[in-house]
This record gives C-alpha cells, structure tokens and sequence, in this order.
C-alpha cells in the first residue's frame, strides 16, 4: 500500500505539473512578465510547492538529513532537465536563450555557496547544531533568505526592461480565458501540488525507514526527483511549444527559489538550526550535492554566455556533462549516507 500511495501521488503532481506550465505561460504575457521572468517567478514557485511542503514537514519531524537531500537533490535533477529539454530539441538550444538568465543562476549560485557554509558551520566546535543565530533563524537562513529577496528584486527589473510579447498563432484553452480566471486557475492548481506534496513527504520517509535508506540519499532520489516532476513536465510541454525560455527560467528559478524554502523549514525544526544540525554523514552528502549543484550551474551559464552551439549526435556538450555529473552526485550521495 505504501508504494501505491507513492505513484497515486506522484501522478496527481505530474497532472498538476503539465496545467501549471501552461497557465503561467499566458500569465506571463498577460502581465507583460515575459518567459524568462515568468519562469522564474510564477512557475518556479508553482513547480516548487512540492518542495516547500515536503521539506518542511520532514524538517517539523526532525529529519534534517531528508530535508536537506530533498533540496540539494531537487536542484541537481533540476538541472537534468535541460538534458531532456536538449535532447527533445531539433537544434542547440543554448544560443536562443536570453542572457537575462545568468542574473538567476547566478543568485542560485552564491545561495548555493551559503548553504555549504553554513552546514560546514555546524561541525565547527565554536558553534555546535545550534550555530549562530539571530531570533528563531539560523544566520545562514536568515542571509539566504534575504540575498533571495534583493537577488528577485534585481532580476524582476531586468525583466521588464526586456520585456517581448510572445507571438503564437495558436489560440488554445488558456488564452481564451480571463486574467482573473486564470490567477483563479493557477491557485488551484497549487492547492492541489500542495496536498499530494504533503502525502509524498509522508510516504517516501516511512519508504525509507522500512527499507534502510540513507535520509540524504531519499530525500535525493526519491523525493528529489518526484517533487521535480512538475518542473520535468512543464520542460517538456514547454519545449515542444518552442518555449526554451520558460523551460530554463523554470529550471533557474526554482533551483533559486529552493534555498530559501530552507530557510523557512529552519522556523520548523525544534532541533536547534536546520542547517548546522546534520550529521557527519548527511552533511558530508549535502555539502557534496550542493557544490555538484554549483558545477552544473555554472556550466549551464557559460554554454548561455558563449552562445554554445556544440552538439554531438544530435545531443548538446553540455549535455553529456550534466549527465555524468548527475550520475556521481547520486553515487556518492548513496555512499555518503551510508544507503544498502
């Protein structure tokens, strides 16, 4: 019964998944957003409300190191997307993507670099689980949290002042309804991804208490992967509808929008601080995921700065790189947290 519920829920994220990209889509020229800030913002914080409510209820249970898997795990297979977004693709994709892009990978970056640190801070003896703190948040929490905010604020102006409507042909469901109906369409649709995302979290932790799995390696795999379904559907609906943008401003800014959700699972967990209280073992998987995560990243915005054109049986360079990486996070992420 317990995989059961996992793939009934999994489905009802899909299905959720597939709707929300296309809403947003119309969303974002309807407000003048754009695809790429409208995949950063509106889509990513749909694709994403897996993410805000498994992790933070694990994190209210005290597993850190699911917590922790889940996000860095996310961010990673995040990122495998473009490889599918490539590979469904009739020609290279990186030099028809807008430069505006790397202001958001670059913000998930540096939030990236945060969270090693501040889980490196809490194997420092000066500190200990509890590490330093303002208030009810962890210090790392509290900077990622606001680099997010001012990092958002910066992308949103780039956005605007870029600003170019979307031509299409095509008059499909959602363009002919109306703004309000569509805001209305696009609320549902989260309540429904936060519901099944909250039966998932509760799912996979019994899944890998019953089965002896490492925490950080279940929360990469298993609830990593799932919770970044909608992002998986919405990349490939989106690529057959010639919408790269939206597919890799989807891919950045949920990767961005993911650090911060850490942040606000700190306020959940009564064990000291989120980020300073993982083990040896889940920290060490963490610390590796997230830097694997900067790697693939980084390589992401160079292909888009140099306007890569590169290809090789039909499949990008980069591509090819993104998937070994991915591959090894996962090896080691298994080892790391010590999974049979």
């Amino acid at each position: 019964m317990i995989w059961l519920a996992f793939v009934l829920w999994s489905i009802v994220v899909i299905a959720a998944g597939v709707v929300v990209g296309r809403i947003v889509g119309v969303l974002g020229d309807r407000l003048q957003l754009g695809q790429a800030w409208a995949g950063t913002v509106l889509l990513s914080v749909a694709t994403t409300l897996p993410e805000m409510v498994t992790t933070t209820t694990v994190a209210g249970r005290g597993a850190v190191g699911i917590a922790l898997g889940n996000i860095f795990g996310s961010c990673i297979f995040n990122l495998f997307i473009l490889v599918i977004m490539d590979v469904l693709s009739p020609k290279a994709v990186y030099d028809r993507l807008s430069a505006n892009h790397i202001a958001t990978g670059l913000l998930g970056i540096a939030m990236l670099a945060l969270a090693i640190n501040g889980i490196g801070l809490g194997h420092v003896a000066l500190f200990g689980p509890t590490g330093p703190r303002i208030g009810p948040l962890g210090i790392t929490a509290l900077a990622i949290l606001l680099l997010y905010c001012v990092g958002q604020y910066i992308v949103y102006k780039l956005a605007q002042q870029s600003f170019v409507p979307t031509e299409s042909s095509i008059s499909g469901f959602w363009e002919t309804k109306s703004t309000v109906v569509l805001v209305g369409a696009f609320a549902a649709v989260g309540s429904a991804i936060v519901i099944s995302a909250f039966q998932l979290g509760v799912t996979v932790e019994a899944i890998a208490e019953r089965y002896s799995l490492g925490a950080t390696f279940a929360g990469a795999t298993m609830l990593g992967i799932v919770t970044s379904l909608p992002e998986v559907t919405n990349g490939i609906a989106s690529t057959r509808r010639g919408q790269l943008d939206l597919v890799l401003g989807n891919v950045l800014g949920a990767n961005a929008f993911l650090l911060p959700l850490l942040g606000v699972a700190d306020l959940f967990f009564l064990g000291g601080a989120l980020f300073y209280a993982a083990g040896r073992a889940e920290a060490l998987s963490a610390i590796f995921m997230a830097a694997t995560a900067i790697v693939m990243q980084a390589i992401v915005l160079g292909a888009i700065a140099v306007r890569s054109t590169h290809r090789f049986w039909r499949i990008g360079f980069v591509s090819f790189v993104l998937i070994g990486l991915y591959a090894v996070s996962l090896i080691v992420a298994y080892e790391f947290s010590g999974g049979v």
